[in-house]
């Protein structure tokens, strides 16, 4: 049996014995082929070293350039130890929401707060001349004067719409004839309802309006209409705003129509604004140039004191149909200081 080669062992434990730096044996316990192999070896590993050192440092870089490129953000940004002066600019933006909602607020109960005008002391000078003029209006309720209910004046509001009271009231009046109750106006067949009120114009639109509302009372407030007759009696216990928020969410029911609902039916404090005080209100310089009615409406139902306001309104509808140029009139009529303190009170 030939003996074991004592070469082998001797390499095996020079290599165990190198192994400590790079784990590669020295050249002289390796013959010349096998040397020159590992140094081939160890060129080879050096340069993949390097290509993978290359490959991370453009990594590296790469990402680097990236997070440059993007925006930087909050956690990086630098941040002074806290102070007093670093909390102003948290209250002061939170000084600024608040401010913004109390401003959206404001607009929906007062959308002029800066415009003054017109005084209490204007509008009673502006009532006592038109009391003057045509007298002091007599303040009754739809239902104790027609018999109306509240659905009854709300839809003979909506049938006044863009037409005259006269031809609106007759409109009413023929429906009435017609289809006594709002159940039979809601049964009725396609076309009578409509017909009953043509004189009145857009009778299509306005019936159709209409049925929308009784069917949504209807479906809502079930329990409130006996026999399927629909009504609206229950809202004179509702307080004014919200009556305000439920009719305003009617197709065709818009601020005006409501405000002549709680004034004339309802007998709250309410100053509707129709074309006639509109006009009136501008060229007395109670509203700004420009201003809508729903902000003429929301401005001066604010200015306007609650005693006053049923017959004020009265008075200058009256007075805006009587005389085409409403201002000029009043004040040839009225040319004393009571006229000059309407106009200029602040």
């Amino acid at each position: 049996m030939p003996r074991r080669s004592t070469g082998n062992y001797k390499l095996r434990s020079s290599v165990r014995i190198a192994k400590g730096e790079d784990d590669i044996p020295p050249l002289e316990a390796c013959s010349p082929d096998k040397a020159a192999v590992k140094i081939k070896q160890e060129k080879k590993g050096e340069k993949r070293r390097v290509k993978t050192d290359l490959r991370k440092l453009s990594a590296k870089k790469l990402k680097t350039v990236k997070k440059l490129d993007q925006p930087q953000p909050k956690s990086l940004t630098f941040k002074p130890s806290p102070s007093r002066k670093e909390k102003k600019p948290s209250s002061s933006r939170s000084v600024r929401k608040v401010k913004k909602s109390n401003n959206s607020t404001k607009i929906k109960t007062d959308p002029l707060p800066n415009f003054k005008k017109p005084s209490s002391q204007a509008c009673y000078a502006a009532h006592e001349i038109l009391v003057e003029l045509y007298g002091k209006p007599t303040r009754v309720k739809s239902f104790e004067r027609d018999g109306w209910s509240l659905l009854d004046s709300l839809c003979r509001t909506i049938l006044s719409q863009n037409t005259t009271d006269k031809t609106s009231a007759r409109a009413f009046a023929t429906l009435k004839m017609t289809l006594p109750t709002w159940k039979e106006v809601l049964n009725a067949p396609p076309g009578i309802a409509e017909e009953a009120i043509r004189c009145g114009g857009l009778a299509d639109v306005k019936m159709h309006r209409i049925r929308l509302i009784l069917t949504a009372i209807l479906e809502r407030f079930e329990s409130e209409c006996s026999d399927g007759e629909p009504n609206l009696d229950f809202l004179s216990d509702w307080p004014t705003d919200k009556v305000k928020k439920y009719l305003l969410g009617f197709k065709g029911v818009g601020p005006k129509t409501v405000s002549c609902l709680l004034m004339f039916a309802m007998g709250r404090n309410e100053f509707p604004v129709d074309t006639h005080v509109w006009k009136i209100a501008q060229k007395l310089g109670w509203i700004p140039k420009g201003a809508s009615r729903e902000v003429a409406y929301t401005h001066l139902n604010n200015r306007i004191p609650n005693k006053i306001k049923y017959d004020l309104h009265v008075l200058l509808v009256q007075h805006g149909k009587k005389l085409k140029n409403a201002l000029g009139a009043l004040s040839k009529i009225s040319s004393s200081p009571k006229f000059k303190l309407i106009k200029s009170a602040a």
